[in-house]
């Protein structure tokens, strides 16, 4: 693989703009910003949490199984992952 120049990923002068692009970025946000952010995004899931009912075995089919996958039909807006 090797980087082409059109994207602007391959010679000096084109990694010094990356660096200063990718740091006028991080610069746009700040970490109280994120923190803030991210406990509104946990106070959010934690109430629609509580709001939910429970699941049953009928709720859940399982359309596909092997040693490595499973792949589990499962009602619209029901988490795959805990918490």
């Amino acid at each position: 693989f090797a980087p082409s120049s059109r994207f602007g990923i391959s010679g000096i002068s084109s990694s010094a703009s990356s660096s200063s692009a990718l740091q006028s970025t991080v610069e746009a946000v700040s970490a109280d910003e994120i923190k803030s952010r991210m406990e509104a995004n946990i106070s959010k899931m934690s109430e629609r949490d509580a709001s939910s009912t429970a699941l049953s075995k009928e709720d859940l089919k399982v359309i596909h199984e092997d040693e490595h996958i499973i792949v589990v039909d499962k009602p619209a807006g029901v988490l795959c992952v805990p918490n």
